[in-house]
């Protein structure tokens, strides 16, 4: 299982992927899920730098939304993009 936390103390999330499902909770054990299968139109949008806000789409609706320091949204932000699925690319002939 993958796993990593991002901010610090006491505002830290917990994220972590078992290969099936992306499990992320708060410092105020507020808990998402879900799974991998479910996520190949998923984007994490750009880190919101006023804000702090990290935000997962799924498609028709917010999968998650983290608030961390700025340095902490960008590392998620790749981590997280790291483990979604990739998109089947179409080569043109």
């Amino acid at each position: 299982m993958n796993k990593i936390t991002l901010g610090l103390p006491p505002h830290c999330h917990k994220v972590s992927c078992d290969g099936r499902m992306i499990k992320i909770k708060d410092s105020g054990n507020n808990k998402w899920a879900f799974p991998l299968s479910g996520t190949e139109n998923a984007v994490v949008e750009e880190v919101n730098d006023e804000t702090g806000l990290l935000t997962i789409h799924g498609k028709d609706q917010i999968l998650a939304t983290l608030e961390m320091p700025i340095r902490f949204c960008e590392v998620g932000r790749g981590w997280l993009l790291d483990k979604l699925p990739k998109k089947k690319r179409v080569k043109l002939k």
